[in-house]
């Protein structure tokens, strides 16, 4: 269906109500592609809504980005494997998943026209106001990180409402415990194949730039591919992913629970009158 304007020679009592139906039903249209293709279902967003009783509970929130991943992954690979650790450590705890943050901070990926990027300065206020809403709705927020471009600015900001609020808090990074030797290579590539993603093309055997050059350069200075290290379609399946978010799932959960054991203990101790 085309979602597009009448001619100019419609009177404006004949195409406004026309145009009101259009814009309803390209934008319902629109919310369900989207939904489809993430899989949050008006029923994921009803159980949300229905467990957020606004007590004493722990909720997750996944970040990702919406960045180039190479011409065989999509644009939102950090945000689906975010996605997945988090309802993966949502099942262990009893939490309740909240649906993933997309657009952040992505400036290294600019050059590619597969990248919607946000600035840090305005990503990071933002930031700060949906976690502190989420601690007051839920708790405990524990903030899964999938995009390593944003890890620094997450934890200073959980850093900063746990300085305000207490121990209320947790920001994990899920690649300084997968600890892939690439970006969109045979290790990521592996782990979002892991986490239920599928290819949007074929894969390149290519081994461009290095991952110690992220934060020192835009990407395209030193990869025409989008891929940072190399991509080995032969070394690449679904197996070789799960072993190692496997791993990095357990290292997590160590985390969090230490943590969470740290927000009950605090909660219990009496309180100190200054």
């Amino acid at each position: 269906m085309r979602c597009s304007r009448r001619g100019p020679s419609d009177s404006v009592h004949s195409r406004y109500p026309l145009r009101v139906i259009t814009v309803i039903l390209c934008t319902a249209l629109s919310t369900a592609v989207f939904l489809k293709i993430w899989g949050l279902s008006t029923r994921v967003y009803r159980n949300v809504i229905k467990e957020l009783r606004g007590d004493s509970m722990v909720c997750i929130l996944p970040v990702g980005s919406f960045e180039q991943h190479g011409p065989h992954l999509p644009p939102t690979v950090d945000a689906e494997i975010a996605q997945h650790v988090a309802n993966a450590l949502g099942e262990r705890i009893g939490a309740v998943v909240l649906p993933p943050l997309f657009y952040t901070c992505s400036d290294e990926h600019k050059g590619f026209p597969q990248t919607i990027s946000v600035s840090c300065r305005h990503f990071i206020p933002y930031l700060e106001d949906v976690v502190r809403s989420a601690a007051e709705k839920c708790g405990v927020v524990i903030v899964v990180v999938g995009h390593g471009g944003v890890w620094e600015a997450v934890n200073m900001v959980t850093q900063q409402i746990n300085y305000a609020m207490g121990p209320v808090a947790l920001a994990v990074n899920i690649w300084a415990y997968a600890a892939p030797r690439d970006h969109a290579g045979t290790d990521e590539t592996s782990i979002y194949l892991a986490a239920g993603g599928r290819l949007i093309g074929e894969m390149p055997e290519v081994c461009e730039g290095d991952v110690s050059l992220f934060g020192k350069m835009p990407v395209h200075a030193f990869s025409s591919t989008g891929i940072v290290g190399c991509l080995k379609p032969s070394e690449v399946s679904p197996e070789r992913g799960r072993a190692i978010l496997d791993k990095a799932l357990e290292k997590i959960m160590k985390k969090v629970e230490e943590f969470l054991a740290l927000t009950a203990h605090i909660s219990s101790a009496p309180r100190r009158a200054f």
